[in-house]
């Protein structure tokens, strides 16, 4: 599974930086996992969660079969998902 990298970042509408933390869970579950930003914020509004993945973490697992395997990223709060959120991208076997 991909791990998180450094650089994800919790940043208001005036995109200034809200100090948070990221975790994963289970980190080591190969189909999938959960990302939870935790952060105070200090007043009602708009705020935006960046979360990089580290795409070397897959490097050295067992290849891919078929080559090609999609995987989606979703955001989820209050029991559901965040319309419009789901981004893709292809692993592919060199």
């Amino acid at each position: 599974m991909f791990s998180i990298a450094s650089g994800s970042i919790t940043f208001n509408s005036s995109c200034t930086n809200v100090k948070g933390t990221f975790s994963q869970s289970p980190s080591t579950n190969t189909t999938r996992s959960a990302v939870t930003a935790t952060f105070t914020a200090p007043s009602a509004g708009t705020y935006v969660i960046s979360v990089k993945f580290n795409a070397q973490s897959v490097d050295g697992k067992t290849a891919p079969n078929p080559s090609t395997v999609g995987y989606s990223f979703t955001a989820s709060g209050a029991a559901r998902d965040v319309a419009g959120s789901t981004q893709g991208l292809n692993l592919v076997k060199k």
